[in-house]
């Protein structure tokens, strides 16, 4: 089964990496949209 990871998320930089890296090895993949972030998280994502 694979499994992919949606999420919204706006000005999240100080938490998406740990979000990410704790549920990266449970998910084939991951949707993120971004709603206009202004604090780097964009960056993170990428």
């Amino acid at each position: 089964m694979r499994i992919c990871l949606s999420m919204i998320v706006k000005n999240e930089a100080a938490v998406i990496e740990r979000c990410l890296r704790a549920v990266r090895p449970h998910i084939h993949a991951w949707a993120i949209s971004d709603t206009g972030s202004t604090d780097g998280t964009q960056d993170i994502i990428r």
